[in-house]
């Protein structure tokens, strides 16, 4: 069939209910397209100073990502009624009967953003004392479309990083902190030099 093809939706599902005795609305996955790469943006700024033997910095780290990927749902969710499915029939019960069922479109309107101050320490401990190296990181991400869901039957190994709005027609509610958001994450590590040779 040759590309860009017109389909005759209420046709196709006739022929169909002939076929098969039953209607059923047409699910439908795509593609938006205007689709393209995302953009990032970083920045940094930092100090450093020595004192003594060891090496102390300071720093904050800041991106924001825009034109990420999520899923979006056109046609809201299945099972929806008439007035959340614009492109679904319904008989005077509130059945559907034709038309497009759910549609999954993958769009690129998804944003993200981290800011984090960042403080280490490293080096030698006066009097032959262990090395050291610690690090402090206070930090926040926020977006509007990250999650963690269970796997299934159906879906891939392990964890899933999208998830469906609460409402498909206004997705600015979602923004808040991520799913992988920690606030403080503190490191620190010793390493001393045994005097155990011949």
């Amino acid at each position: 069939m040759p590309a860009n093809t017109v389909l005759d939706i209420d046709r196709l599902e006739r022929d169909l209910d002939t076929l098969s005795g039953q209607s059923a609305p047409q699910n439908v996955q795509a593609i938006d397209r205007n689709f393209g790469n995302a953009m990032l943006g970083t920045w940094s700024l930092g100090l450093e100073r020595t004192l003594g033997g060891l090496t102390t910095s300071v720093g904050y780290v800041g991106t924001s990502a825009y034109k990420l990927s999520r899923v979006s749902f056109p046609n809201a969710y299945p099972g929806a009624t008439p007035a959340f499915a614009n492109f679904t029939r319904f008989n005077a019960a509130g059945t559907a009967i034709g038309g497009f069922g759910t549609e999954t479109e993958i769009t690129a309107n998804s944003h993200s953003s981290y800011h984090s101050l960042q403080r280490s320490a490293a080096g030698q401990t006066g009097h032959g004392g262990p090395g050291i190296q610690a690090s402090y990181t206070w930090s926040k991400s926020i977006d509007d479309t990250s999650t963690v869901a269970g796997t299934s039957a159906t879906s891939s190994v392990g964890a899933i990083s999208q998830a469906a709005p609460q409402n498909p027609f206004d997705t600015h509610p979602e923004r808040g902190p991520s799913t992988f958001d920690i606030t403080h994450t503190f490191t620190v590590s010793l390493a001393q030099e045994l005097p155990l040779g011949a």
